[in-house]
């Protein structure tokens, strides 16, 4: 999966319900490896910045929801991945606080 390129999509309203989908299925199916790689595009100053803020956006919202029963399934799911990959977007979330570029 080309992250970046499906991050761009979802900026362009005639890609944009085949990109959602697509991270939505990844969300669902691969979390462990969605995850790390949308922390990754967030920390990675050489890519575009909106393509950051919403690499970002996806993140935050696929950790935490409003709705009680919504936000409990996401709590399982980042407790369900292995402490590695946690330390990991951990890790390049925190970078991404320190960076120089606006």
């Amino acid at each position: 999966m080309d992250l970046t390129n499906l991050l761009l999509m979802c900026q362009d309203p005639t890609k944009r319900s085949e990109a959602e989908a697509q991270l939505a299925t990844a969300e669902q199916n691969s979390p462990a490896q969605l995850f790390p790689l949308l922390a990754g595009e967030l920390a990675n100053e050489e890519k575009p910045l909106g393509v950051r803020q919403l690499a970002g956006l996806v993140l935050k919202n696929a950790l935490s929801k409003k709705d009680k029963a919504r936000k409990k399934e996401c709590q399982e799911r980042w407790l369900a991945l292995d402490e590695n990959v946690k330390g990991g977007i951990r890790e390049l979330s925190v970078k991404t606080l320190t960076t120089s570029k606006e």
